[in-house]
């Protein structure tokens, strides 16, 4: 459920644009009966409903129409309170977002071990995180006091099973792994990189499209359609698989970095054996 409901998030914010999550609905309308015919194809349809939903949202939220912003005055004007090009407020909102995801991932593995000991591991790392939160918005000392907290917790209680000198050992190691919450929530800013980049390009099409058609009038129109056409069509390819694929790799990767615990079967590597 909570992958679901992320990666919606993730793939709306990434392509984040009215115009192309229409163009993906009509994808799916044409296909939504054939899907149908399978319990898998029933799956999917309704992904990518949420999906198109999640896109057109983002895309009216932060303006942007097939790279074309909607006039202030308009209804369409005044649903858009976001400015792709407002870098810190972007860059806040996709670290606060990995942030949030961090924490509901430590947040699983604290229900997973029910109250004992080894529960309070995952919770110094949500502490950590949120210290590091107050401190990214100018909190001041709550910020470092809840740092502090945090790591004395992980400390304590990342190596549960040992005792003296060992449990402090892997204490030590286990606050190793502040590189990797800082470089996890930092991957998240790839949500407003790609989304900037995305709606970029589609501006860039239109400008050049605009410019071809205002340099060779007559001619010039039918010329500026053709590379709309190409243009957007190779824009929305791309977002469409940069939202799939990082998408999905912030789930895979960076969530169950913090959620998932070891499954399966240790791999034994093949030998000969001898047989009687």
């Amino acid at each position: 459920v909570i992958v679901f409901f992320s990666f919606k998030l993730f793939f709306g914010m990434i392509v984040g644009d009215v115009g192309y999550g229409l163009l993906l609905g009509g994808i799916v309308v044409v296909f939504w009966k054939r899907m149908g015919q399978s319990e898998t194809g029933r799956r999917f349809r309704i992904l990518f409903a949420a999906l198109v939903g999640t896109t057109v949202a983002w895309g009216a939220l932060v303006g942007s129409y097939f790279g074309m912003a909607p006039d202030r005055g308009t209804i369409f004007g005044a649903v858009k309170i976001l400015d792709l090009n407002d870098y810190d407020t972007m860059m806040m909102i996709s670290i606060s977002i990995g942030a949030a995801h961090v924490i509901l991932a430590n947040l699983m593995e604290v229900r997973r071990r029910g109250p004992s000991p080894a529960s309070l591991d995952a919770g110094g790392w949500i502490t950590m995180v949120i210290g590091g939160l107050i401190l990214s918005a100018g909190g001041g000392s709550a910020g470092y006091w809840l740092l502090g907290a945090g790591a004395f917790l992980i400390l304590l209680f990342t190596g549960v099973e040992g005792f003296g000198l060992k449990r402090l050992i892997q204490g030590m190691l286990g606050l190793t792994r502040i590189t990797n919450v800082f470089g996890d929530i930092l991957s998240y800013l790839r949500l407003f990189a790609l989304g900037l980049a995305t709606s970029s390009l589609a501006v860039a099409f239109n400008d050049l499209a605009g410019q071809v058609r205002d340099g060779m009038p007559g001619l010039g129109l039918l010329f500026a359609l053709v590379i709309l056409l190409i243009g957007h069509t190779l824009n929305f390819a791309l977002a469409m698989m940069s939202g799939f694929v990082h998408g999905l790799r912030l789930n895979f990767i960076e969530f169950f970095n913090w959620s998932a615990p070891e499954e399966g079967v240790s791999f034994r590597a093949f030998a000969k054996k001898e047989t009687a």
